[in-house]
Parts: C-alpha cells; structure tokens; sequence
C-alpha cells in the first residue's frame, strides 16, 4: 500500500507541478600550455599510484609509463623554463616514488 501510494503522490506532483528542464553546457577552456601541464599531471599521479597501489602490479604498464617519462619531464620543463629536471633513477623503487611524490 505504501508503494502505490508514494506512485500516486509522485505522479500527481509530475502533472501539476510546474517545471523546467536545467542542462550545464558550459565548457572549461584552457589554454595550450595549462592543457599540457594538467596532463602531464595526471600521468605522474597515475604513475605514482600504479607504484604505491596494493593492488597486483601490473609490470608492463609500469615498464610503458616508465619509457613514457622522460618525454614528460622533458615536456614540464619546456612549460616551465625555471624547472629544472632532476637526474632519477628508477631503482631502488622507494627512492623513485620520493622522486615522483616530489
């Protein structure tokens, strides 16, 4: 009974009550560069999580994002002509995360 009656009611609000449909088109737009540095962003917090998740490691994403950084790195210092790459290595991995958490 208790269903039927909230059908009701719903339905009875939907007829008479007056309405009007809201959609949000707006779009960001950003510029080239920020683009960039968002998704230059993005790949080190993926990065970093694929290091640190507990989850099985999957070593072929890893090993591909690991070819894929330098390109990156060399990419934010394009963007940023004050940032300087700092020389990493990817072993042993703890000192590699502090590198990426950096």
């Amino acid at each position: 009974m208790w269903h039927a009656l909230k059908v009701a009611i719903l339905s009875a609000a939907i007829d008479t009550l007056p309405f009007h449909k809201v959609s949000n088109t707006h779009r960001h737009s950003y510029s080239p560069e920020l683009t960039k540095l968002i998704a230059i962003n993005k790949f080190l917090n993926r990065f970093l999580y694929r290091l640190t998740t507990r989850r099985s490691n999957r070593p072929t994403q890893i090993a591909q994002m690991t070819a894929a950084l330098p390109s990156h790195l060399e990419n934010l210092a394009s963007l940023l002509p004050d940032y300087l790459v700092p020389t990493y290595s990817t072993t042993p991995v703890s000192v590699f995360k502090s590198f990426l958490q950096s």
